[in-house]
């Protein structure tokens, strides 16, 4: 997770799932970034990669920018087609 996600009881939830440094940190003037801290960011830099990669496709070339839908059931049932068509589009993208 980003920072962006970062809160009290996000961080208690994660100490309770086993993943105590689950959120990436970053430092400012007075208070610089520690030696671990930065390991664990360059850590989680790739699977983060990974994850934001497919949240770009999303915005880019499918207009997932904000939902057409009003309510849960139906934004997430036009989630779910989004990603199964971004899914059947990889293989196209993977033999080329």
């Amino acid at each position: 997770m980003d920072k962006a996600s970062d809160s009290v009881a996000r961080g208690e939830g994660l100490a309770e799932a086993g993943i105590a440094e689950g959120i990436m940190h970053r430092g400012h003037a007075r208070r610089p970034i520690t030696a671990w801290r930065r390991w664990l960011n360059q850590a989680l830099a790739p699977i983060r990669g990974q994850v934001e990669r497919a949240f770009g496709t999303m915005k880019r070339s499918y207009g997932w920018r904000r939902v057409r839908y009003r309510g849960l059931s139906r934004s997430g049932a036009h989630l779910h087609l989004l990603c199964t068509a971004m899914n059947l589009r990889r293989p196209e993208r993977l033999s080329d």
